[in-house]
């Protein structure tokens, strides 16, 4: 959670809240999902609807694991790699939930630590929240 690029891509989807954004990696459920995670609690998500985005990768890990065997470079990462690397299981976003919330009180505290500017995630809970809360960026009890 202290990773410079962590900060740069949750700025960079704040600065274009409202516009069509993509953000992926590989198998899209680590980076992306620990990303994916902190915006959604940015703008209000329980721990719940976070949990569950998450876990939708994992209906694609068996065709995304296929596909990385095809590839010279992942099919030795792949062999080296027990099996576990590539679940997709609630524990470790709970860990990441539990985490955010112990080291910065919620995903608004680790946004505000790292650097995001307030304003700018204001700006985009007000874009893409209905209401537009404030409140709800703070990170609420049960929220990250």
């Amino acid at each position: 959670l202290t990773s410079d690029s962590l900060v740069a891509a949750v700025t960079r989807i704040a600065e274009h809240a409202g516009e069509p954004t993509v953000f992926h990696c590989a198998a899209g459920k680590d980076r992306t999902g620990v990303i994916a995670a902190i915006v959604l609690g940015l703008l209000g998500a329980s721990d719940e609807v976070i949990v569950d985005d998450y876990l939708a990768s994992a209906a694609n890990m068996a065709r995304m694991v296929e596909r990385f065997q095809s590839w010279p470079r992942y099919r030795e990462h792949l062999a080296a790699m027990p099996a576990q690397v590539y679940a997709v299981e609630a524990g470790p976003m709970l860990h990441v939930l539990d985490t955010l919330r112990r080291e910065f009180g919620s995903a608004r505290g680790w946004a505000l630590q790292r650097g995001v500017p307030a304003a700018l995630v204001e700006r985009m809970v007000q874009t893409l929240v209905a209401g537009g809360s404030s409140r709800r960026a703070q990170g609420e009890r049960g929220t990250a």
